[in-house]
């Protein structure tokens, strides 16, 4: 055999073959969010072939995460991911009282200037983040994810305090807007916590709602579900009954 024809062999058999052991991605303690937007499907079928509203519902709505996570994120100690209609926002444990706000901000942002709920879930845990949030991974993501499914149910943020205390001391969380709902889940209460922030009356909440068609869309939305979409309708009621305690009448 040539020595032409031994070079063409060894090329032919390629690179000797190896085993590569991948570079250890060790887990981290973090807060781990997960926040879904509701309606979206709805939206997009009543857009037809035109995807134009979606898209700019979610631009809007992705500037309110962007926004809201921007002071952390320049202080590295948040990041986030955009998952279709949903976000992940990871946050190092001390950050506790931040996150709610964040939260809080972005649920009233969500509902007021794009008349849209949304739901989640604010837990801790084990996860891994990617360069530059390319991927979250971990047992605290898939946890986030079923929470957000199972118990979220309604537009609500559902705080994961079992999960979440094991890594923060009480003394350290003055986020007083936690509140138990009748079926014993706690929540954010992003109503109240943006009526004391912006230190709004009733009449001006009302006058906020009526302006941008809040109430208008709620009342709609409602009353198209009660009588084909149980589930749907309940979503819509639950925060109806949410603004009815503020004295603000939808229905």
């Amino acid at each position: 055999m040539s020595e032409i024809d031994k070079k063409v062999e060894d090329w032919l058999k390629g690179p000797e073959e190896k085993e590569i052991t991948p570079p250890a991605l060790p887990y981290e303690e973090k807060l781990v969010a997960f926040i879904d937007i509701l309606g979206v499907r709805d939206k997009v079928k009543e857009g037809g072939d035109d995807a134009a509203q979606v898209v700019n519902i979610m631009r809007q709505i992705r500037t309110y995460v962007e926004t809201e996570c921007d002071p952390l994120v320049k202080k590295e100690r948040l990041n986030s991911l955009q998952i279709g209609d949903g976000f992940f926002i990871v946050s190092d444990t001390d950050c506790i009282n931040e996150i709610c706000k964040i939260l809080s901000m972005i649920q009233w942002q969500v509902l007021i200037y794009s008349q849209m709920l949304l739901r989640g879930v604010l837990t801790a845990g084990k996860v891994s983040v990617g360069e530059n949030s390319e991927f979250f991974i971990g047992p605290a993501i898939i946890e986030a994810l079923e929470l957000e499914r199972q118990n979220a149910i309604f537009p609500r943020i559902i705080y994961e305090n079992k999960k979440i205390e094991k890594y923060i001391k009480k003394e350290d969380f003055d986020f007083k807007y936690i509140v138990e709902d009748q079926d014993k889940i706690k929540y954010l209460d992003f109503v109240q916590y943006n009526i004391d922030n912006e230190q709004l009356t009733k009449e001006e909440l009302e006058k906020l709602l009526a302006k941008h068609e809040v109430n208008k869309e709620l009342k709609e939305r409602y009353e198209k579900y009660v009588c084909k979409n149980k589930r749907a309708s309940q979503k819509y009621g639950w925060l109806i009954s949410k603004l009815a305690i503020h004295g603000i009448k939808i229905i």
